[in-house]
């Protein structure tokens, strides 16, 4: 039996418009990908970038020979 979730969180709308996409896509996720990336670009000055990186890149250390 398949159960529905209900959250008291105030997101909802969230997560129905989340999907609609998904639905829209027709659940492929190459589809909502390509979705995103293409409103990030349009609206590219409302997308967060962050500050710094979360993770640092990583050092090379010369190992001893």
């Amino acid at each position: 039996m398949k159960t529905t979730k209900h959250h008291e969180d105030g997101i909802e709308w969230l997560r129905s418009l989340r999907g609609r996409i998904a639905t829209e896509c027709g659940h492929d996720l190459a589809k909502q990908s390509a979705l995103y990336r293409r409103a990030a670009a349009k609206n590219s000055y409302k997308v967060y970038r962050g500050e710094s990186p979360v993770i640092a890149r990583k050092r090379h250390v010369k190992l001893a020979a």
